[in-house]
């Protein structure tokens, strides 16, 4: 994903950019012309990005098709790209010899928007009756999508998310195929979820660190079979899978391996192995998550606390601030269900199908004020505050 503004190439030794995604300003040739009227005009004219006018965001969608106006099948969709461009950097390591002491971060943008898979893939999740253009793009809030349209654009995401699936699946063969998945770590997890219609609005418009968005894959596949088959129930956080690495490694944490690298200290998270390995049942009480300056959230048990923090900062987007009207005040209580699982695009129902459906802030506020506290707590030591312990 090439977007200098987000630093995404900091800390790494080799970066490899796949070009194109989103609206990167990749084909600039003039004589590269697009059919806008093959696409729905909802995949701009509804107000998604803040500061950006309706002429602004076709602008960007433009360039999007640009990007991708040389495409003819599925080899050429980005995942495919990034998996094989991720095997290509592998296949050089073993021919060097070197089949050991490797790390590979492999970073696919999709299943992120565009979600515009082959459609044989759309068409595992179609549903029935939807017959107008394709909205591969569009966001905002529901009111500006009919209830087809909103099944429309999940199935498109569903059918992103196959199509990912199938390739991860390619890169774990090939992995095989050079003699290198038994004695390697693999660790696959997304960055964020995505709102499909969950309160009110699609794609991650506003900063809210709802279930939708908080919620992610983890999986660990150790080379010495650790958890195999385990699916653990607990708590964990991004913040977790550097110590996890790292102790994998028999790396140690505030030690400079290498005068070329950086100094490993001040690591918030903890290591997973010991829930791997059975050893414990949790290694944190809670989770937190939230959007800088703009939202706190902390699970505990089967409830969630959601704080609204104003004023605030500019909503922060990348490495810059953009403007944004904050619409939540009152803090929110759900009790969630964490084994929530949303029914098929056809059958989803924006207003019904959500995992945290009643604010109980004000039948559980006892609740409510010791999930606060102890995010209080932990924000405080994160700043390294003298009074977090007490």
């Amino acid at each position: 994903m090439h977007k200098p503004g987000m630093a995404y190439e900091r800390g790494f030794d080799y970066v490899e950019w796949i070009r194109g995604q989103e609206s990167d300003p990749y084909i600039v040739d003039p004589n590269v012309k697009v059919d806008l009227e093959r696409w729905h005009h909802k995949n701009y004219s509804t107000e998604q990005y803040f500061g950006k006018s309706a002429e602004e965001r076709k602008r960007l969608f433009i360039q999007y098709l640009k990007n991708t106006a040389h495409w003819k099948g599925e080899e050429d969709h980005f995942v495919v790209q990034v998996m094989k461009a991720g095997i290509r950097w592998l296949k050089k390591q073993v021919e060097k010899g070197r089949k050991d002491r490797l790390f590979l971060w492999l970073d696919s943008f999709d299943p992120h928007e565009p979600w515009d898979p082959p459609q044989e893939y759309y068409e595992l999740y179609a549903p029935p009756g939807y017959e107008d253009k394709p909205i591969t793009w569009g966001g905002g809030k529901v009111k500006d999508f009919t209830d087809l349209e909103i099944q429309h654009i999940r199935a498109q995401y569903a059918g992103e998310v196959t199509l990912v699936d199938r390739w991860v699946g390619w890169f774990f063969d090939r992995v095989r195929e050079l003699g290198l998945w038994e004695n390697t770590l693999i660790i696959l997890l997304s960055d964020h979820g995505e709102p499909l219609g969950e309160h009110g609005i699609i794609k991650k418009v506003r900063p809210w660190p709802y279930e939708e968005l908080s919620k992610i894959v983890l999986m660990i596949r150790h080379p010495e079979g650790i958890g195999k088959g385990k699916r653990i129930k607990a708590f964990v956080e991004t913040v977790d899978i550097l110590p996890t690495i790292l102790e994998s490694l028999g790396l140690e944490c505030g030690r400079e391996v290498s005068p070329w690298g950086l100094k490993i200290e001040g690591i918030h998270g903890k290591s997973l192995l010991p829930l791997m390995k059975g050893e414990v049942d949790a290694i944190k009480e809670f989770a937190i998550s939230g959007h800088y300056k703009r939202s706190w959230s902390i699970r505990d048990g089967d409830y969630t606390l959601y704080i609204w923090l104003k004023p605030g900062a500019e909503y922060q987007w990348g490495l810059k601030p953009i403007g944004m009207r904050e619409e939540k005040v009152k803090p929110e209580l759900y009790k969630t269900e964490r084994d929530y699982v949303p029914p098929p695009p056809k059958d989803y129902d924006w207003r019904r199908d959500l995992p945290e459906k009643e604010n109980l802030m004000d039948a559980e506020k006892d609740i409510a004020r010791e999930l606060e506290l102890k995010l209080g707590r932990k924000m405080l030591e994160l700043l390294g505050h003298p009074s977090a312990s007490s």
